[in-house]
Parts: C-alpha cells; structure tokens; sequence
C-alpha cells in the first residue's frame, strides 16, 4: 500500500495496517476454506490466463465508484486501442465511459473521483506511448447533480449521511445531489432496532 502513489490513496496507512493484519487473514481464510472467489480473484485469474483480448472499441461503465486497479487494468485490455500506437492529440478520441456515484459506493471509506482520475491516468492515458511523453492527463469530467432513481426523502438522507461522512473523514468537495423526483409524498426512511 505504501507504494500507492498518495493521491490514489483512500485510507490512512494505519487504517490500511489494521485491516490488513486483521480483516485480511480472516477473510483470506474464510474464502479459501469454502472455494470462495470475489470479484477480485475473477479479475485477477481472467488475467493471470490472459483471457481478455483488444476488441472493443468503446467502453462504458457504471457503478465506477467501486473500481479497483485490477478492474481497471481488465478494463484497459479490453480495449481495442491498448495494443496501438496513438498520438497524443488521439488520446482524447479513445471512448472510455465511466459514470460514477461517490454516494452508492461499497467502498467504506467513500469514493474519492481523484483516486479513480489518478488510476485512469496511470493505466490508461500513460500506457499509451505517446501520451505520457505529450503529458496529456485531461479527463474529460462532467459532474451530475441529480438523483434519478431515488425519492426525494432518500436522497435527503443520503446527502445527511455523506455530509457527516465528509466531515469525520475531512472529504471535501462532497456536493449534495438534487432529488429529480419531486414527490413529497413518498415515505420517510426510518431506523428499527
């Protein structure tokens, strides 16, 4: 972990140390004891085989808050354009689509877009040859603000809940989204014990 460049990083190297030493072993053994696989294993077997060739042309994306590396890396061989020589002003031409919601992330310590930006960068825009020497790094980034699938209840609790989390962990730039639904009627959230 401590050889992540900082800036890709999502948790302090203590907290890294601590479920490291003591989630990891557990879940390590749990997983091999039953024949177990996480999405992780997959990846990193369909790898290990070179079973992803360069094919298609665009890539889209959902659900890009939970992206690993080794997904990422899958992701880039998947691309018809990973095996290629492009020049730096085609860089931007090559259609990769990733959509996002830092509030829906599994990932407990919340999804940072600079972690993701930073990965892209380093895999994708710097394996291709011609753009690390033209030092392209611009992301096309387009933030949406609305919330099309939940009530306006849900997403008020949700925009709570991220804006302490923001300040537990001091994440900043954490924007509240909007509901697009309007509907006031809807059912409150609420706690059981």
């Amino acid at each position: 972990y401590a050889g992540i460049p900082k800036r890709q990083r999502t948790v302090t190297e203590e907290t890294f140390k601590v479920i490291y030493d003591k989630v990891w072993p557990w879940y390590k053994s749990t997983c091999e004891e039953n024949h177990y696989w996480d999405d992780q294993d997959l990846a990193r077997k369909i790898l290990e085989l070179d079973l992803v060739k360069p094919g298609s042309p665009a890539i889209f994306c959902d659900e890009a808050q939970d992206f690993t590396r080794i997904e990422l890396e899958l992701l880039f061989r998947l691309n018809l354009f990973s095996d290629r020589f492009l020049y730096s002003h085609e860089i931007g031409r090559v259609p990769f689509v990733f959509a996002g919601d830092q509030f829906q992330t599994l990932n407990p310590t919340g999804f940072r877009w600079d972690a993701i930006k930073a990965s892209f960068v380093s895999k994708f825009i710097h394996s291709f040859e011609s753009a690390e020497r033209a030092g392209n790094e611009e992301l096309n980034y387009r933030e949406l603000s609305f919330n099309y699938r939940s009530s306006r209840s849900i997403v008020n609790l949700c925009n709570t809940i991220q804006s302490l989390r923001s300040i537990l962990f001091g994440i900043k730039n954490v924007v509240p989204q909007k509901s697009w639904s309007q509907d006031v009627s809807s059912s409150m959230p609420v706690y059981f014990e």
